[in-house]
């Protein structure tokens, strides 16, 4: 009996540990659920606040990134028309070059035709003004095909400040060779009238000369003519008294003072002669001078003509207009 009673309370005992357990189980996976559900739901809190924080940083990121972005396009732009502008100026003054080089040239042209030909001052000068346009015109082409490659914004701003200092310099240097030319012809027509007025002056002397020498050969040659009468006079005498009888033929005191006559109007119109000769070679050597003197006054003149009135007279203004020049201080 007692065998029993234990055996019933061990096996109560038993089953009653076994409901407990059975009984605590669900209980502790609910516990486990809970926990796992609270743990989860912080992490998926966290993570979403992490995820949120990092959507927005990114927002933030791609909003600025994008407005600087849109600046630099803003300044691309800006940066392109600006370089466009530059181009175009740099266009416009290599083909304004062109006005004085072609004026140089016309010059050196009309200069050719002197009959003056020499190598004089002016020449030098009007040569030096066409190699500096030439050399104008090539730095020109350089820069012009290096802003036409151009596709970096502040290279660009380098290449912009470039044209300006280079439209800035050719201008300068043009000028300054226009100006130079200018002064040489200006000073050579100068001279050249100048030399010219003397020459006149003293061509008109020698036409005075000439004038005064032509009226004392008019007027020896009446003299050598006004002589020819009383010769005949007293040739004819000395003839008609050769037909004196035998006893008045005889060389009497009229006959020597005739004999005298003649001989003091020969060597008077051959005095006269000799002077009349003297007088007409003069007349001809200052022909001769009157004639270089002419030569030369026309050299002069047409040299004069070529320089002042063809060379200076295109040269009135310079075809350039002077650069406008950016302050880069204010891109």
């Amino acid at each position: 009996m007692k065998k029993s009673n234990l055996y019933n309370y061990t096996e109560a005992d038993s089953t009653r540990g076994t409901s407990e357990r059975v009984r605590r189980i669900p209980l502790i996976n609910a516990i486990f659920i809970i926990l796992t559900f609270r743990y989860t739901y912080d992490k998926t809190n966290i993570s979403q606040r992490e995820s949120s924080q990092r959507l927005g940083e990114r927002v933030s990121d791609i909003t600025y990134w994008r407005s600087e972005l849109l600046q630099e396009l803003d300044r691309m732009l800006a940066e392109t028309n600006r370089l466009d502008d530059s181009r175009r100026s740099l266009e416009h003054a290599l083909k304004e070059t062109e006005k004085p080089f072609h004026v140089s040239k016309e010059c050196l042209y009309f200069r050719e035709n002197r009959q003056d030909l020499v190598r004089d001052k002016p020449e030098e000068n009007l040569l030096r003004e066409v190699d500096t346009i030439k050399d104008c015109q090539h730095r020109m082409r350089n820069l012009l095909d290096r802003v036409n490659l151009q596709t970096e914004r502040t290279s660009s701003q380098r290449l912009r400040a470039e044209v300006e200092a280079l439209l800035a310099a050719t201008y300068q240097d043009m000028w300054s060779a226009w100006s130079r030319a200018n002064s040489g012809l200006t000073l050579r027509s100068a001279e050249l009238n100048d030399t010219r007025n003397r020459l006149l002056e003293h061509r008109n002397k020698v036409q005075q000369e000439m004038n005064d020498l032509e009226r004392q050969i008019d007027s020896l040659k009446k003299g050598i003519l006004d002589k020819s009468l009383p010769l005949k006079v007293v040739h004819s005498r000395l003839e008609g008294r050769t037909h004196r009888p035998e006893t008045e033929l005889c060389r009497d005191p009229p006959q020597h003072r005739m004999v005298r006559e003649v001989q003091e109007i020969s060597e008077s119109v051959e005095a006269l002669r000799q002077k009349l000769q003297d007088a007409e070679d003069s007349l001809h050597r200052l022909a001769q001078v009157r004639a270089r003197l002419d030569h030369d006054i026309g050299v002069k003149t047409n040299s004069l003509y070529i320089d002042r009135d063809k060379c200076l007279g295109l040269r009135r203004s310079f075809p350039l207009s002077q650069p406008h020049l950016i302050d880069f201080n204010l891109y």
